[in-house]
């Protein structure tokens, strides 16, 4: 005799998926942005070692271009300056790398193994620099009125060569600046200031600080070259500041 079975009942144990409720989206976005953060934040700081490590390696290498003049010619640049027509005494001027400082100054010679030999450092590395002595109303950065490049076109008349650090700065948030970096504009017989740029190394054959443990002021001179390190801000070389100092030489006496 036949039989029935019983229906085939079928249980499914699956739910409806639900979406993310708009708690869990904040939640989420508010950790992404947090990492985010985080992220940036370290990456700022990989970004400034480099430059500082960039920068302290370039001031090695001018350093040693520096001592090589020195070498061949038996003192320090700007030290003898009866040996300089041009703007010797400004600190941003690195034209006796590049070009001999005087028409009448020695070229090497192998029989007397003295005399100027350069160029020290590569040509590339040469940025036109001018001292900022426009309007206080508009300085390095100015506002592009005629008048302020008219300015600009009159100061780098007198522009040196210079060399310019690895710390990148938005050139109108700088305070303190007295350098201005120039650039050919898209005339080329025109030159405009760099919106964005290092500062320029300086070299000081009579550096002294009062916040400096090797060059205390008014107890030794000293020959060095300096970068005004991340901030851009010409400190003084203080060593309580970020600028970077490189001592080549100690001078015995005040002055020297």
């Amino acid at each position: 005799m036949p039989f029935d079975l019983p229906p085939l009942c079928i249980h499914s144990n699956t739910t409806k998926q639900q979406g993310f409720t708009l708690i869990e989206l904040l939640v989420v976005v508010s950790i992404l942005a947090a990492l985010a953060g985080i992220t940036s934040v370290a990456m700022d700081g990989y970004q400034q070692d480099a430059e500082k490590k960039i920068t302290r390696v370039e001031m090695q290498r001018i350093a040693g271009a520096i001592r090589r003049f020195k070498a061949d010619t038996g003192y320090w640049p700007k030290t003898e300056t009866a040996d300089y027509n041009y703007q010797s005494d400004d600190a941003a001027n690195f034209s006796f790398l590049f070009n001999k400082p005087d028409a009448d100054m020695q070229d090497w010679s192998p029989e007397y193994a003295i005399g100027w030999h350069g160029p020290y450092i590569d040509l590339p590395a040469i940025r036109p620099i001018a001292i900022d002595n426009f309007n206080s109303d508009l300085g390095c950065s100015g506002n592009g009125n005629a008048t302020h490049i008219a300015t600009i076109q009159a100061v780098a008349e007198d522009r040196m060569n210079g060399l310019i650090d690895q710390f990148q700065q938005l050139r109108d948030k700088v305070t303190g600046e007295k350098y201005c970096v120039l650039t050919r504009d898209n005339d080329p017989s025109l030159y405009t200031v760099s919106k964005y740029s290092g500062s320029p190394y300086l070299y000081e054959t009579a550096f002294e600080h009062a916040d400096s443990k090797l060059c205390k002021e008014g107890t030794d001179t000293c020959i060095a070259l300096r970068s005004f390190g991340p901030d851009g801000v010409d400190n003084g070389g203080s060593d309580e500041s970020d600028d970077i100092v490189f001592v080549l030489q100690v001078n015995s006496e005040l002055g020297e």
